[in-house]
Parts: structure tokens; C-alpha cells; sequence
């Protein structure tokens, strides 16, 4: 498929595979400015003014100030999202060591005085982060999780839905310091 930014892109994968369960989104909708490509791994801490589109693999933070993160079927996930809506069509792994490490390195090198980047995780989850830890979702107006979706995390949202048999979720209340 070419993905190009006025082009719809299907969640699911195609229409033909999941037939009326399929759901297009537009990707000017979304506001989609940052795409991880096929076959390619993103690690780190990447703080956005728009949406994000994963259909590789990214290990880390990311924070979209606006926006949605869609997460394509093949692709894969593991640290912290903080983002307007977050769609879920991939898998959501455990938070490795290495990736552990890195968001706790991230959050202590918060500039005195300085907002942390993920605001609404700070009031949402309190338990200190280790090797095998659950992934971290916070969708400001709603969660969305396909039916091809696999994997567990934890979340916190105004709304959510998950309808995979392959995902599992522990819901944490969002604050009433978030939101839009």
C-alpha cells in the first residue's frame, strides 16, 4: 500500500482480510507528521506536535501533543504513548531492560522546573518501571484495540475499546489533570 498523507490508510491491514470489520483512517484526520517505516526500529524519546504512524517497530517514548498514534498490524510497540486517540492494530510488548533503562534515564534528565513529557503518565501510574513491565497508554479522548491486535498493557483513557481476544489490558483511571 502507499502511504501517502491524503490517502485513507485501512486498520486492519485490508479490507479483503478482515471484510466489514476493517476501518479506514484518514491520515490528515489524524494528523499524521511522523511515520516509522517497514522493517526499521525507532529507540528513544520523540515528543511530537502531531500524530504518529507505526508500521515498523519503536521501543520508547513518544508523546504527540496532537493528534493519534496508529499502530499498523505487523508493526510493534514497547515503553510509554501519551497521544489525542490511540489506535492499536500490532502487537504491544512487555518493556524490555534496555528500554527500562532508557525511560529512566529520560525521566531523570527532566530540566528542573520543566513539565515531564508524558504529564498525564505522571498522574496515572505510580509503579516504578522493571524488566517485563507493561507497556504504558494513555489516549487522551480513546483507545482503540482491533481484533488482530496482540500483546498487554497498561492504559488510561476517557474511552476505550478493545475488541482482540489476543490483547490484554489493565485500565488505570485518567486524571483529571488530562485532557483536552
Amino acid at each position: 500500500m502507499d502511504l501517502q498523507t491524503q490517502a485513507p490508510i485501512s486498520l486492519p491491514a485490508s479490507d479483503e482480510e478482515y471484510g466489514e470489520n476493517a476501518v479506514a483512517l484518514d491520515l490528515r484526520e489524524h494528523q499524521i507528521g511522523y511515520v516509522v517505516p517497514p522493517n526499521s526500529l525507532v529507540r528513544g524519546e520523540v515528543l511530537l506536535s502531531s500524530g504518529a504512524l507505526i508500521i515498523g517497530s519503536f521501543c520508547g517514548r513518544l508523546v504527540c501533543s496532537h493528534g493519534s498514534v496508529i499502530i499498523k498490524k505487523g508493526a510493534t510497540f514497547e515503553g510509554e504513548i501519551e497521544a489525542d486517540q490511540v489506535w492499536i492494530d500490532g502487537e504491544i510488548r512487555p518493556m524490555s531492560a534496555n528500554t527500562v533503562v532508557m525511560l529512566s534515564l529520560l525521566s531523570r534528565s527532566t530540566p528542573p522546573g520543566a513539565a515531564p513529557a508524558l504529564a498525564g503518565l505522571s498522574g496515572v501510574y505510580t509503579q516504578r518501571l522493571v524488566a517485563g513491565s507493561l507497556s504504558r497508554i494513555v489516549g487522551r479522548e480513546c483507545i482503540a484495540v482491533s481484533n488482530a491486535a496482540s500483546g498487554k498493557a497498561d492504559i488510561a483513557s476517557k474511552s476505550f475499546a478493545v475488541h482482540g481476544k489476543n490483547f490484554a489490558a489493565r485500565y488505570l483511571p485518567l486524571p483529571n489533570s488530562v485532557g483536552v
